[in-house]
């Protein structure tokens, strides 16, 4: 049985520029206190149409959440995307894919993938693509309505064995949603979390550890 349980996942942005921001909405439970933080890690996937060649995995952050007490946390988790200069032109444009990665004690326990399709808004441009991609005139739309959502048994603060099992859309019990919410122009902040309710509905401040990453780093 898992300790932690995301509840709901909020995509604030699902269509946009390419060189905005993800901003995803994350509230999860906590059915006990726990021994150490959870971590939180974002994902950029390319080329997830390209099946002659590997897909590129690039850890765009990660952030440490703790303490964990029992009760309820909700939380705003925005990460930059990649450099697409570090890219294959190719490989910018067309099939992408998105993914949340919940770990604790370096142990993933949940992955939440959504698609998503990079493509000109000039009609011209998509018939005629340049050669080099002209990034402030891509869009970028996150499929939110067919997540791929895969949840792992891990020991958490016991011995048990390490398991996985992939769910369907219509049996999972997490509510996928996309809001349409303006970001702040003005604000840069990569991560901004809050705290989080306990079972007596007190306020509780979180502290937050972020690690930055590098946009070329590979999962």
């Amino acid at each position: 049985m898992s300790e932690v349980n995301v509840t709901k996942v909020v995509v604030n942005n699902p269509i946009c520029d390419i060189l905005d921001p993800f901003v995803f909405t994350i509230e999860f439970e906590a059915l006990n206190k726990l021994e150490a933080d959870l971590e939180w890690k974002i994902f950029y996937i390319s080329a997830v149409n390209n099946e002659e060649e590997n897909n590129d995995d690039i850890e765009l952050d990660n952030i440490f959440l703790g303490p964990i007490e029992r009760g309820v946390m909700m939380f705003d988790y925005a990460v930059n995307p990649p450099d697409y200069n570090n890219m294959d032109a190719d490989r910018v444009l067309g099939l992408q894919a998105i993914l949340i990665s919940a770990n604790y004690k370096e142990k993933e326990f949940i992955r939440i993938a959504y698609y998503m399709n990079a493509f000109y808004k000039d009609i011209e441009l998509r018939e005629k693509p340049p050669l080099i991609p002209q990034y402030d005139k891509i869009c970028r739309h996150i499929f939110v309505d067919n997540p791929r959502i895969v949840k792992f048994s891990i020991p958490w603060d016991s011995t048990e064995k390490d398991e996985f099992k992939e769910f369907d859309k219509e049996n999972e019990k997490i509510e996928l949603l996309n809001n349409t919410l303006t970001k702040d122009e003005n604000d840069p902040t990569v991560n901004v979390v809050t705290g989080y309710t306990d079972e007596n509905n007190n306020n509780i401040p979180l502290n937050t550890n972020i690690s930055d990453n590098n946009n070329d780093d590979k999962k």
